[in-house]
């Protein structure tokens, strides 16, 4: 049984991100949570990106052998077996107190062998493994269930040495104010640490991978859980130092869509564009997680098959275990039961939360659109008031425009009377035969050249005798000859010439 808590701590330890210290509790690991920085985004180049991680790897020192470090094998005799059958234990166990241990299986070669349960009891612990031993001393390459009933926890696992370890662990915690199960899930060796832990009383799981000096990790909310409020992390990458848990470099998510990215060197943030290599690079590391959170499932499902089998005999109420009462050698049989009333309400209450975080999802819907209803309606108002300026404008440019053309109208009609009176008066004037008609005369029709002429024109005053259209202007025409260019559409009545 010793290897039950070296494997234990291994393999839900990584460092100070414990999810299960000592196999007993777990910490309250909070989310890389970071203030936005007010300044230009630099996109990073792959080689930058990568540099922060190369950086940790150099400083790490690799472990050659985790064996060296393991204690020596221990074994105790069961007290149940006459005959030499050494189960192995651990110095921790064999110096507590009235320590004894029971095996269920069978015997060989002096070493427990087959299908059965390792019961390991002092008066301050209690422990009990369900496995299948080789006979020499280990159960490697077999699955097993440990259950330790005074820490609350449970493990399914498939260990192929005293240091490498896949499967899954429950812990159930237990206090005053609180009751939460958490299980993790993934494998441990010498070199690479990868597992999940989620709880089914949060809505978050975690993913964590570290190897060569290397930690990744990760937080995910469930798909649809109610947030209310968009600046709250929805999900999130981080490259982590393992030896001092600082973080070397993040990618977050928000749940109102923002996405930021920052570099840390030596606890300055700086938010940067990380390049697409770098994003893929991260994003397969995760997938390498998943991978083993298949392999440590299917190390898992073995397990639970070798604990249904065992319990079927076990818990028969058959099943004797020389030296051990009914009712220790049966707790096995039914332990999770004394959890279900505190499962229940702790199950009612996360249920509760989810419901207060839906009713403050909708509250805040609501508050948004009466928002976006206030909004429109002022657009709306806003639009209808503009229409209607823009009518009265159209109304009132309308009505100058017919404004415009009644004077226009009236413009017309004066110039014609004018032109019509002007007419009357000039045919008054007019003589039955024109000067230039004479033939002593011999006076030439206007012309655009009006300063040559056969006949002499005298000076002084003279009155209009004729007036005509040529060239695209009225032409007034004398009593004494002369031609006088209009300014206008008339012609003066009187003129006085003086010289050419």
């Amino acid at each position: 049984m010793h290897r039950h808590r070296q494997q234990c701590a291994a393999f839900m330890l990584i460092g100070s991100v414990s999810l299960l210290s000592a196999c007993a509790s777990v910490p309250n690991i909070p989310p890389p949570r970071m203030v936005p920085l007010e300044q230009p985004i630099r996109m990073l180049t792959l080689e930058q990106a990568m540099s922060h991680e190369r950086a940790l790897q150099a400083k790490h020192v690799e472990v050659p052998s985790l064996l060296a470090a393991l204690p020596e094998k221990l074994y105790t005799q069961p007290i149940n077996k006459s005959e030499p059958c050494k189960l192995p234990t651990s110095k921790d166990q064999l110096e507590r107190k009235n320590f004894r241990a029971f095996w269920d299986g069978d015997c060989k070669n002096g070493y427990a062998y087959g299908m059965g349960r390792d019961i390991a009891i002092s008066d301050t612990h209690h422990v009990e493994e369900i496995t299948i031993h080789n006979g020499n001393g280990n159960s490697f390459g077999h699955p097993s269930v440990v259950v330790d009933f005074v820490n609350n926890t449970a493990g399914y696992r498939v260990s192929q040495s005293d240091y490498s370890s896949a499967g899954l662990f429950e812990v159930a915690q237990s206090n005053v104010a609180n009751f939460n199960v958490i299980y993790q899930v993934g494998e441990t060796s010498a070199k690479k640490k990868a597992f999940a832990f989620a709880s089914p009383f949060s809505p978050v799981r975690n993913r964590v991978l570290e190897e060569q000096g290397v930690r990744w990790m990760s937080q995910e909310t469930a798909a649809g859980y109610p947030f209310d409020n968009p600046s709250q992390l929805e999900s999130g990458l981080m490259v982590q130092d393992p030896t001092n848990n600082q973080p070397v470099l993040a990618l977050e998510r928000y749940a109102g869509g923002a996405i930021v990215q920052r570099v840390f060197d030596n606890g300055v943030q700086e938010a940067v564009r990380l390049p697409a290599e770098y994003l893929s690079h991260m994003h397969e590391k995760f997938a390498e997680i998943d991978r083993t959170i298949n392999k440590a499932l299917a190390a898992h499902g073995r397990a639970q098959q070798l604990e249904r089998e065992y319990l079927h005999m076990a818990c028969s109420g058959k099943h004797v275990i020389k030296g051990l009462d009914s009712a220790t050698a049966t707790q096995i049989c039914n332990w999770r039961d004394k959890f279900a009333e505190a499962y229940a309400q702790a199950q009612a209450k996360y249920d509760q939360h989810l419901a207060t975080q839906r009713a403050k999802q909708e509250a805040q819907a609501q508050r948004n659109h009466q928002l976006q209803q206030e909004r429109a309606h002022q657009f709306n108002e806003m639009a209808a008031a503009h229409a209607a300026q823009q009518a009265q404008a159209q109304l009132e440019y309308q009505q100058t425009m017919r404004d415009l053309e009644e004077t226009n109208r009236q413009l017309q009609q004066t110039t014609n009377r004018i032109i019509e009176s002007n007419a009357r008066f000039g045919s008054s004037m007019q003589p039955s035969t024109y000067d230039w008609q004479q033939p002593n005369r011999q006076y030439q029709a206007p012309k655009p050249d009006w300063t040559k002429r056969t006949y002499t024109p005298s000076y002084g005053p003279a009155a209009l005798t004729d007036k005509r259209w040529e060239n695209g202007v009225l032409w007034c025409i004398y009593s004494n000859g002369r031609v006088h260019q209009a300014g206008g559409t008339m012609c003066p009545q009187q003129m006085f010439f003086q010289g050419q």
